[in-house]
């Protein structure tokens, strides 16, 4: 499942968790900080206005896949084909 975060100063921390394919299996996943900005560390009001105004789509994306995800775990570990409400 995908996050994420601001992390300190001008990083941008996004995780990647992937569940076991198998009992046998083991966890996997990668968490990536990608720095903002660069040159002399100073960022303008102007760049960190686009920066979070252009990160609100892929966040809010990525946000609701990770809950569509979560929710359809949680359906298909709770449901049963035995279990149907009548």
């Amino acid at each position: 499942m995908p996050s994420v975060s601001w992390s300190r100063g001008h990083y941008l921390r996004v995780s990647v968790f992937a569940a076991p394919s198998s009992i046998e299996d083991e966890a996997g996943g990668k968490i990536v900080e990608v720095k903002l900005g660069g040159g002399d560390g100073e960022v303008s009001d102007v760049h960190w206005s686009r920066v979070a105004y252009g990160s609100v789509s892929p966040f809010a994306l990525l946000q609701s896949r990770k809950n569509a995800v979560s929710s359809l775990s949680k359906i298909s570990m709770n449901s049963s084909p035995y279990d149907a409400d009548w």
